[in-house]
């Protein structure tokens, strides 16, 4: 904002009286503007007022584009607190605009630019950076109901990423555009629910993870906030179901583990069972099958194949399917009994028939790798755990000897992996952790992480 540029002279303004030094000179400018206060020598130079098409200036000039301690009141109502530089309103001052919104700090050519604290009518603060008037980087606002949001902001709204407190107790930390929930994120709810996962506007939208207050635990996708699509929701009593969800609901076809260890294929519509598949022997029956010499026994002499593809992800070796974020949950796999009698397969070999393993039981490979689970038609189907001779642990629900659905693979040097598998790759919301630290979370495609992911680097 340009004040006065050039000398003043005879040629372009009107001395009110001739009158060139001292105090109380008036000056009249072609354009309207007109100076009252000291002058030295036809400059304007000490206390004075300046009057321009839309505004009135006070303060100490010390030439005509510079002042110190001015006031800039607009007719609009905007007032000024600043140095004037150069022409330009700029340094560390005060804004009251005329909506009632209060602005202290760093200004720059009359707006916010720098470090400032915006304080509005009903009460909100805002205390971070600005950019040209705006809301921009990094900054604190906390809302008039209480709410109080920390991280980054753009166009005046929280964008990027940062914590949201909210004055019901709730707690969101994680990925914002336009002031909604989006990307990675997990918000700790007041009850106890944590809820970790894909967000879109503002709401559970792709996979996450929903730990409840009583120890109940639901992994899979979201739609609105709802379970919808495949999911596996795990008990507080120790069942499980995985299958297909709908609208929040169990809806679809799933399989049932019961406590006891008993496993029903199912179809649900709308939480209501609608049909039960008996589709595996009891453990005691396979049991008894087993140990009894006037059943059919275990044919050990047929010949062992080599089964393709027994191992269902890459062996990572640093590359980029090797990659984590922080898991806030740990999975804490369930301790077996050994004295429980449902989990008496437990070391025991399966059942072969007509030269295809089948039930549940035990199998090592002709390479060493030893498997423990279920079996049908001679493949690896339904829940498992694949020891392998190189040390990794591979925990997950199997179809066709591949990995599909939830899984939790543990690598010889320590890393975890816990997500979703399809075709024996990692396929959908994943995490995996270091014993380094280094963890990664997020959406993976075929072992790769999609660009939905974000990395932490724990005890950092």
């Amino acid at each position: 904002m340009g004040v006065v540029r050039r000398r003043v002279s005879s040629k372009d303004v009107r001395y009110v009286d001739n009158k060139r030094d001292g105090e109380n000179c008036e000056l009249l400018f072609p354009d309207g503007t007109c100076y009252k206060g000291s002058l030295t020598d036809g400059m304007i130079c000490g206390e004075g007022t300046l009057r321009q098409v839309d505004r009135t200036i006070q303060g100490h000039f010390t030439d005509g584009n510079n002042c110190t301690d001015a006031t800039v009141s607009f007719d609009s109502g905007k007032t000024i607190k600043c140095d004037i530089v150069r022409g330009e309103i700029t340094g560390t001052g005060q804004i009251s605009f005329e909506n009632g919104f209060l602005y202290r700090g760093e200004i720059r050519a009359g707006k916010p630019q720098g470090e400032g604290i915006l304080t509005s009518p009903d009460g909100e603060i805002y205390e971070g950076h600005f950019d040209n008037g705006r809301l921009s980087g990094q900054g604190k606002k906390q809302f008039a109901n209480g709410d109080v949001y920390t991280g980054s902001f753009k166009d005046d709204v929280p964008n990027g990423s940062g914590e949201y407190k909210f004055s019901t107790g709730d707690n969101y930390t994680g990925g914002i555009r336009n002031g909604l929930f989006e990307g990675n994120g997990a918000m700790v709810y007041l009850d106890g629910t944590i809820h970790d996962g894909i967000w879109n506007k503002g709401k559970a939208n792709g996979q996450g993870r929903r730990t409840f207050p009583d120890g109940g635990l639901f992994i899979g996708r979201f739609k609105n906030g709802e379970f919808k699509g495949r999911g596996k929701m795990t008990y507080p009593n120790g069942a499980f179901y995985d299958g297909e969800w709908d609208g929040g609901k169990r809806h679809g076809k799933g399989t049932m583990t019961f406590p006891d260890g008993s496993i029903k294929e199912v179809v649900f519509s709308s939480d209501e069972l609608v049909q039960t598949i008996e589709n595996e022997l009891p453990l005691t029956e396979i049991k008894s099958i087993i140990s009894n010499d006037e059943k059919e026994t275990v044919n050990t002499d047929d010949p062992i194949e080599q089964e393709d593809d027994i191992y269902p992800v890459e062996a990572h070796q640093g590359d980029a399917s090797h990659q984590s974020i922080d898991r806030i949950y740990d999975y804490v796999p369930e301790e077996k009994d050994i004295n429980n009698p449902q989990d008496s397969y437990k070391g025991l070999p399966v059942k072969i028939i007509k030269g295809k393993k089948e039930g549940r039981g035990s199998f090592t490979y002709e390479n060493g790798d030893y498997y423990e689970g279920e079996f049908h038609n001679d493949n690896r189907e339904g829940l498992g755990v694949m020891r392998y001779i190189n040390g990794d642990v591979f925990e997950c629900t199997w179809k066709n000897n591949r990995a599909y659905g939830h899984g939790v693979y543990t690598y010889k040097d320590g890393t975890i992996f816990e997500g979703e598998f399809k075709n024996g790759l990692r396929n959908g919301f994943g995490v995996e952790t270091s014993l380094d630290g280094i963890v990664f979370k997020g959406d993976w495609v075929n072992n790769k992480l999609s660009d939905n992911c974000f990395l932490e680097i724990l005890n950092a």
